[in-house]
């Protein structure tokens, strides 16, 4: 796509030498559970806004949550992700300095409270009204879930594999039939590997969080993932006993856990949209990266979708609408493009591009929409598959420094700041039916504001960090 953002016109590249395509994935818990907040702290900045530094609310009322730190300093809270209604966020009560706080929020000052998890936990995607939370402890990691109270929290196991022991913590956490998915190390006597890193699952109880199976005995790993739900299964690529990868099939029991078709040597990913799955295959040059697609049935025989050039390297799992996979690929090391295919050669080519990304990207109303470093400071572009993808932006103006995107209400928030404009950042919305994105909040570039950043959907609120000369860097909510 060109550096101007303007839609991109060429057609699809040829591909090299593709086969035609016949039609046919010791810790420290930080502030007590039953912690209270600061004297005087408050839900509402409206009565010390100075007259020429307003917060201009478009859309709905915007405010400090909770001013932890009252007066000028900072809690530098991080919102984290959503647990049911609430938003799970990291705040530095004692100063950046000393241990952090995991603590939630409905959006109310009286409805902020601390979750009692340890201070480094760290939070995985959110799904089914739960956050998982891994915190590195003496010689393993522990696993929590909450559903952002202090009573919905607890430790599910904490004997994993973390960066402390040599190893990886959980990772790869997929929210499908009702329970999670995940891979996981865990650790037996002598905090050695017991099973290597095999697949598990969680229905958010201690008793329902158990490993799927040793499919690679012993201490070897079968290194599973990434789980792809496809119908009432959960399919995933992973080892054997011999080391070939295997595509799996699962219904969240050991016994249900089956074996469904080897993969070939060199596949790098998988993923699947429809009744079909699509995989990567990489050889050695000159011959690189090739995508093939094949039907969900025992005994289908795979078909040669596109062949790509020798020096690139493609990546599945952007995102799929219907039958359609999004993807990108690596021309070189500072320049992506952002490829689509139907499971045809003809229907595989690249619908934009960018230097670094896509750093977030959300399928929503028959669109992707993706953002990434166009040489311009990250900007957010949607998609719907053909060649005429879009930057959005207000009309006539440009949105940059775009980051993470939230989506509540059938519609996506998103911080940024408008070039041009004495704009210090926004707090932007845009929908798949809008032509242009539409600004909730906006904060002035006065001395002591800081923008809005980390944004986050809970609750039918939309969370972020900003601050004020008067409060500092707190925690902030929208309502639309």
């Amino acid at each position: 796509m060109p550096r101007d953002g303007s839609p991109r016109d060429a057609g699809p590249p040829e591909p090299v030498d593709a086969a035609p395509v016949e039609d046919s994935a010791g810790t420290d818990v930080g502030a007590p559970a039953d912690a209270k907040l600061p004297e005087g702290a408050n839900g509402s900045v409206d009565a010390a806004l100075p007259s020429d530094a307003t917060v201009d609310a478009v859309h709905g009322p915007a405010h400090m949550v909770v001013d932890l730190l009252p007066g000028p300093a900072s809690s530098y809270s991080v919102p984290l992700g959503a647990a049911g209604d609430r938003v799970v966020f990291r705040a530095y009560l004692s100063g950046m300095g000393a241990d952090p706080s995991i603590m939630s929020s409905d959006g109310t000052a009286a409805g902020t409270l601390a979750l009692g998890v340890p201070s480094n936990a760290w939070p995985y995607t959110p799904g089914g009204g739960l956050m998982y939370l891994d915190a590195p402890i003496t010689g393993a990691t522990a696993l929590w879930r909450t559903d952002g109270t202090p009573t919905g929290t607890v430790m599910l196991a904490d004997a994993f594999a973390s960066w402390v022991t040599g190893g990886a913590a959980p990772k790869g956490f997929t929210f499908a039939l009702g329970r999670w998915f995940f891979s996981a190390e865990d650790l037996g006597p002598g905090g050695t590997s017991a099973h290597g890193y095999e697949p598990w699952t969680s229905d958010g109880t201690p008793a329902g969080t158990a490993p799927l199976g040793d499919l690679a005995p012993g201490p070897a790993s079968s290194v599973p993932g990434p789980f792809l739900l496809s119908g009432d299964r959960v399919l995933f690529s992973a080892r054997d006993e011999a080391g070939h990868l295997r595509l799996w099939s699962t219904d969240g029991t050991t016994g249900g856990t089956l074996s469904f078709f080897d993969l070939p040597a060199g596949t790098m990913s998988v993923t699947v949209a429809g009744s079909s799955l699509y995989y990567l295959t990489r050889s050695p040059y000159p011959d690189g990266s090739t995508l093939w697609r094949t039907a969900l049935t025992a005994g289908a025989a795979p078909v040669e979708v596109y062949r790509f050039q020798p020096t690139w390297w493609p990546f599945l799992g952007l995102g799929t609408i219907g039958n359609l996979v999004f993807f990108t690929v690596e021309e070189h090391h500072d320049w992506r493009s952002v490829w689509r295919t139907d499971g045809t050669t003809a229907g595989t080519y690249p619908v934009g591009s960018g230097e670094i990304g896509p750093l977030d990207a959300v399928v929503l109303g028959g669109e992707l929409f993706y953002v990434m470093d166009d040489g311009s400071l990250n900007r957010l572009w949607r998609t719907d598959g053909t060649p005429a993808t879009q930057v959005i932006a207000p009309d006539g103006h440009a949105i940059v420094r775009v980051a993470r995107l939230a989506v509540l209400g059938g519609a996506i928030y998103f911080e940024g700041d408008v070039v041009g404009t004495d704009y210090h950042g926004a707090l932007w919305r845009v929908a798949p039916a809008g032509a242009f994105a539409v600004e909730a909040v906006r904060f002035d570039r006065v001395p002591g504001y800081s923008r809005p950043t980390l944004v986050v959907a809970a609750g039918g609120h939309v969370f972020f960090r900003a601050g004020d000369p008067q409060h500092g860097v707190e925690l902030w909510v929208f309502t639309p």
